[in-house]
């Protein structure tokens, strides 16, 4: 997966290459806490726009978790 734009200010668009179903995204801060968990039933090749606004700028990371696999990627928040 991606994840773009990237530094952000209101919105993170996720992009899987192939089709996923039950999948989890989590964005977690730099304390190790969850701040926003999302759950996807079923994603095709397009984009998932995630309204990320509500967080305070500073650095992420963002999980994903599928039923294949386990991905990461940063995220800066301005």
């Amino acid at each position: 997966f991606t994840c773009y734009p990237n530094p952000f200010t209101r919105e993170v668009n996720l992009h899987f290459k192939e089709p996923t179903t039950s999948s989890r995204v989590e964005v977690i801060n730099t304390l190790g806490q969850r701040v926003f968990e999302y759950n996807i039933e079923s994603a095709g090749t397009s984009p998932i726009p995630l309204n990320l606004e509500g967080l305070r700028a500073g650095y992420y990371v963002m999980k994903v978790s599928t039923k294949k696999s386990v991905g990461s990627c940063k995220l800066v928040k301005y």
